[in-house]
């Protein structure tokens, strides 16, 4: 039986990589198993299987790596051991791999769309989810674990249907896994862009894991630990989608009896998620191109502006240059978020 690593503690827990030759763990784009931590190092730890033994060496990070607890330069490990590499606990057992770190999934020869600052795609969901593809795993421990009530889209590869949203610090990390050319390329755009603070835009089909790659740059990002709020934006009818971005005030119409905040406010100092804004009517687009612009909107029923500190990441299934040419979506909110 193959040895393996298998996930204790952190993204992707209960995930098993197999071990076979040399695998590289940090959170460089270039690594086998890529993890969006600010307390790894970009090449954090070698792993290498040696004549039915496992070796790892620390490769110069700034925080080490500890083995059962103590901190170590090299070692060898055996059955049982534990690894700690940043803030992911790996366990080292036998047995068949769920995940082989590092092999080329065949689904990762299936590139779809755009995906982040006008680079190529990638399919991008987890195994046995039901959806299309298993060339990527993302994953994130918070104070409230993925999956709990009211935590729809914080689940890894969460359906991009319905106005599912997920707001509040993150205790934990995103992690993609995969190995080719188009692969790294797309989580080198990700990771550059997750250092950056303009908008975000990425393109592709629904269930290419658009959401994830979002999830990935706000977790890379200074806002980690800072709220994340997803909202679809084709799940709503518009007026019901102008009061979930902007909120309302009391009085606004009939049965707002109390004031009530929009995404926007909810994703003060953190990250806004805009699925699918191509199917923003022009009305709504002009809305959002004043927040976008000048970081400040206008709640339902109120003449007061209030000001926001949101970083903007988008997405759409659609077109949207073309959805320009037809006059379906405004070519300067277009260009200010991509």
């Amino acid at each position: 039986m193959p040895a393996r690593f298998k996930i204790m503690k952190g993204p992707n827990v209960g995930t098993a990589y197999e071990l076979d030759g040399e695998l590289f763990i940090g959170r460089d784009a270039g690594n086998d198993i890529v993890v969006a931590d600010h307390t790894a190092s970009r090449h954090h730890v070698k792993v290498s299987v040696v004549n039915g033994q496992v070796f790892v060496k620390d490769l110069g990070s700034n925080n080490g790596i500890f083995v059962n607890g103590a901190k170590m330069t090299e070692h060898v490990l055996r059955e049982t051991d534990q690894l700690l590499v940043g803030k992911t606990l790996f366990v080292l057992e036998s047995g068949e791999p769920t995940v082989a770190a590092g092999a080329e999934s065949r689904h990762d020869r299936t590139i779809v769309s755009s995906v982040v600052c006008r680079g190529r795609g990638m399919v991008a969901q987890p195994s046995g989810s039901g959806g299309k593809a298993a060339s990527a795993y993302g994953g994130r421990e918070r104070a409230r674990r993925p999956g709990s009530p009211g935590d729809r889209s914080a689940q890894p590869g969460a359906s991009d249907d319905g106005a599912g949203e997920s707001a509040g610090p993150a205790s934990g990390e995103v992690t993609l896994v995969g190995k080719s050319a188009a692969f790294k390329r797309a989580l080198e755009l990700a990771v550059s862009a997750a250092a950056a603070a303009s908008p975000v835009l990425l393109t592709g089909e629904s269930g290419t894991g658009k959401e994830l790659f979002a999830r990935f740059m706000h977790a890379g990002s200074a806002r980690f630990g800072n709220p994340f709020v997803a909202l679809n934006c084709a799940a709503l009818p518009e007026t019901l989608l102008e009061n979930e971005l902007f909120g309302h005030v009391k009085g606004a119409f009939t049965g707002a009896e109390n004031t009530c905040p929009g995404k926007f406010e909810l994703a003060h100092t953190g990250t806004l998620f805009l699925d699918e804004i191509g199917d923003c009517s022009p009305s709504l687009q002009a809305r959002l191109l004043r927040a976008v612009e000048q970081k400040e909107f206008f709640p339902v029923g109120s003449n007061k502006a209030k000001r926001v500190d949101v970083r903007i990441i988008a997405a759409s299934n659609k077109d949207l240059e073309k959805a320009i040419k037809e006059r379906a979506f405004r070519s300067d909110l277009f260009y200010r978020l991509n």
